[in-house]
């Protein structure tokens, strides 16, 4: 299953058919899986590397069902994509297909967080891997879009890949993938770590808000379960120095310890600060909807 994941040309040699050549030989493998027989597997698939090169997402439904006929031209324009992808060949392709000069920001911005990502002591070893293989995922993902967006009727696609299509790939893998991939392999893979949850905590409340120091006071007003556990603190901070997140302690701050925040983390997580920005903000607006919902409904 690696070998057809990353494709290219095999020969296949057998006694009573003879010898066989395919130019590519590859698989795209898409499926669903539930949450409790992925957790069953989850300590197998550590080490196995082949779950790292998927891209997981929690499907979910949003807002409210709707009972509506299906949308017939969206329907049609997908069978006839399907139909040009399929007929893509060499004679109408060009040999090699690159980026235009202004698209390779937007993989660099992808290679940043996840080397960002990587080096974080918090990272579970099963995400480090996933994460190893995001420069190639976001190869054919950047790819799979530039088809998407110029094959023509006879199966060729263009030669250059746009700043455009870059930057919509980069979106997808950190506005959407990225996000899922955290809540995913720290709720499967990532084992029982307080001491990782409370660095991570801290992080995000740091990006969050946009801070450009923390104190140990701000942080146990803010996150009661390190209120009361002054080791726990100390140890939590210390490793988001350790990670480069923040400076070395200031003792002369007036009544707290405070730490100076490395302006690159700012940067650097951007797209993480933006999305839990997003998410605490809908949390807040769906517990106030709730209660109103409630409510109502006793009223």
């Amino acid at each position: 299953m690696l070998e057809l994941h990353n494709g290219g040309p095999r020969r296949v040699d057998r006694k009573s058919s003879g010898n066989t050549l395919v130019p590519n030989w590859g698989v795209s493998l898409m499926g669903g899986i539930q949450p409790d027989k992925l957790q069953a597997m989850a300590s197998g698939l550590v080490d196995d590397g082949f779950l790292q090169r998927a891209l997981l997402y929690e499907g979910r439904q949003t807002g409210k069902r709707l009972d509506r006929l299906p949308d017939a031209a969206a329907l049609e324009a997908y069978r006839v994509l399907i139909g040009r992808l399929a007929a893509i060949n060499e004679m109408s392709s060009p040999g090699c297909v690159v980026m235009h000069e202004d698209a390779h920001q937007h993989r660099e911005r992808v290679d940043m967080l996840v080397e960002a990502f990587k080096s974080m002591p918090t990272t579970p070893a099963a995400l480090k891997q996933h994460f190893s293989k995001w420069p190639g995922l976001f190869a054919r993902l950047v790819l799979t879009l530039h088809a998407v967006e110029t094959v023509d009727a006879v199966g060729g696609v263009g030669a250059v890949v746009s700043e455009g299509t870059a930057k919509r790939a980069a979106d997808l893998m950190l506005c959407f993938f990225l996000p899922n991939a955290l809540t995913i392999y720290q709720q499967f893979f990532g084992g029982s770590n307080p001491r990782a949850d409370h660095a991570r905590w801290v992080g995000d409340h740091i990006l969050a808000h946009g801070l450009a120091s923390i104190t140990a006071r701000d942080v146990c007003r803010a996150y009661g379960k390190l209120s009361k556990d002054e080791k726990a603190l100390k140890l939590t901070m210390a490793d988001l120095q350790a990670a480069n997140w923040l400076g070395e302690p200031d003792y002369s701050h007036r009544g707290s310890v405070r730490w100076a925040v490395n302006p690159g983390v700012h940067a650097i997580f951007a797209e993480r600060a933006r999305v839990e920005g997003h998410r605490r903000e809908a949390v807040k607006r769906k517990i106030l909807e709730s209660r109103e919902v409630i409510k109502q409904a006793l009223n």
